[in-house]
């Protein structure tokens, strides 16, 4: 009798571990189809640019190859435990617990069971397979247990709380300032603003000085198509912004002829920053330095219209009118914005540092 107790009871243990294998296996197949089906889906809505959450999901994805993950400012609230997978959501720290114990995810025996089945067992109880060979006397197993006894049981559900501002309620301009901070470019050269020419001429060196200008190595660094990264206009070199604004030949004759026009000597430098520093330190007055620096920005916005116009227009412009049109256009914008720059016309065109002189 005692022989066929022990019988029943060795068989009874095989059936109930061919019975925790089969869930197991049913459980993975049920996984693995379903990861399938999500897979199709995703396929099928990425064909469609209406969809909001391909566009979603597409937008976190750019933003997380920036280092700015959204998901993580995202945290799950335990209250019940009934919506929260107790080894696969991240609920506790910031990496789910079957990363943090590896050995003891795989003893369990329901990889998917809630926080609720699981919050209030410890490691000796039916859910493991088999006692751990490590025992509770281990790190990881004193770490687990101590994981477990700080979490609050809470009679309410399970909740999302936001944690980028501390306030654990989401609003747009919190999200928006986590995002601006990971994306925006970050200067810490102050932003050049002058009130004697228009906005767009403004806007424009703020562009080229941070190098965001759509020359065409800026356009191929963003992974846009382009006929060629070749000058539009030489077709010999590299479209960059140092290119256009200082080597190009149309653009060394222009400030070839600012410098005999303002009878200065300008350095062979090799970027937009590095002559606008350049007339920052000039030993001239204020006034003169004003003006000059009007025209130096003015002649970069007519350098770069000339280029457009050339790479786009239907009509050609003539590069023998550039240095006219500068002229005329920071005579008449200075004039015009800024009682401290009128000066007479005539001694403007002859000699600008003589004319804003005697200002």
């Amino acid at each position: 009798m005692v022989l066929v107790k022990k019988k029943l009871k060795r068989l009874k243990l095989k059936i109930r571990a061919w019975n925790l294998e089969k869930q197991k296996k049913d459980m993975e197949e049920k996984n693995a189809l379903q990861a399938k089906i999500r897979d199709i889906e995703c396929r099928a809505d990425l064909g469609n640019s209406n969809s909001v959450w391909v566009n979603i999901l597409k937008t976190s994805k750019k933003l997380d190859a920036k280092n700015v993950s959204l998901d993580a400012l995202v945290k799950k609230r335990i209250g019940d435990g009934t919506d929260t997978i107790f080894w696969k959501d991240i609920w506790i720290g910031e990496y789910p617990l079957k990363e943090k114990f590896p050995r003891i995810f795989r003893l369990d025996t329901e990889s998917n069971a809630r926080v609720k089945d699981r919050i209030l067992l410890s490691l000796d109880s039916v859910w493991l397979r088999r006692h751990p060979r490590v025992g509770l006397n281990s790190n990881s197993g004193i770490i687990f247990l101590l994981c477990l006894a700080l979490v609050p049981y809470l009679h309410k559900k399970d909740r999302w709380v936001w944690s980028g501002d501390g306030t654990r309620v989401f609003i747009v301009a919190s999200g928006r300032s986590i995002i601006d901070t990971g994306t925006l470019v970050i200067d810490n050269t102050p932003t050049r603003w002058s009130k004697d020419v228009p906005i767009k001429i403004n806007v424009f060196i703020w562009k080229l000085l941070l190098d965001k200008l759509p020359t065409r190595d800026n356009l191929e660094e963003k992974g846009l198509d382009a006929p060629s990264t070749l000058c539009g206009i030489c077709d010999d070199v590299t479209e960059s912004s140092s290119h256009i604004f200082l080597s190009f030949q149309v653009a060394t004759e222009i400030w070839r002829q600012i410098c005999r026009w303002w009878d200065l000597d300008i350095p062979h430098l090799s970027s937009m920053k590095d002559l606008l520093g350049w007339v920052d330190n000039l030993k001239i007055s204020k006034i003169q330095r004003m003006g000059l620096y009007n025209v130096v920005i003015t002649t970069a916005w007519s350098i770069w219209r000339f280029r457009s116009e050339t790479v786009f227009g239907v009509i050609k412009p003539k590069k023998a009118l550039i240095f006219d049109f500068i002229v005329s256009e920071a005579f008449f914008w200075m004039s015009n914005r800024n009682k401290k720059l009128r000066c007479n016309r005539i001694g403007f065109l002859q000699s600008p540092m003589l004319a804003l002189n005697s200002l």
